[in-house]
């Protein structure tokens, strides 16, 4: 029995090997970077969206539907946070239905 097994399971170096690694990427969204674009305007996310990685490249799609990125404004300005006079606190409203898909690159 062992030397069945053995014999089965048996590798040289000559051999090529099919490995598939496993990797997890950590993408924590949020529209921080668009407090200066988004404080007297909304804007709509771009429909794809490349995001570098230390090991290539994740495109985030929105299919079907849009992603408004706006913050609160008063008279027309972001309203101030207690983080001083700087405008703070964009956020998304998701417009019509639709997906976000990401394919790895």
């Amino acid at each position: 029995m062992k030397d069945l097994y053995i014999a089965k399971n048996k590798k040289s170096i000559n051999q090529t090997f099919n490995i598939n690694p496993k990797i997890q990427l950590n993408l924590l969204l949020n529209f921080e970077s668009y407090d200066f674009s988004t404080q007297y305007e909304d804007l709509y996310f771009p429909e794809e969206k490349l995001i570098k990685f230390n090991i290539g490249y994740l495109k985030l799609m929105i299919k079907g539907g849009k992603l408004r990125i706006t913050q609160e404004r008063e008279n027309g300005k972001a309203k101030p946070h207690n983080r001083g006079m700087e405008p703070y606190g964009a956020f998304s409203i998701v417009e019509d239905d639709g997906k976000l898909k990401f394919d790895y690159i």
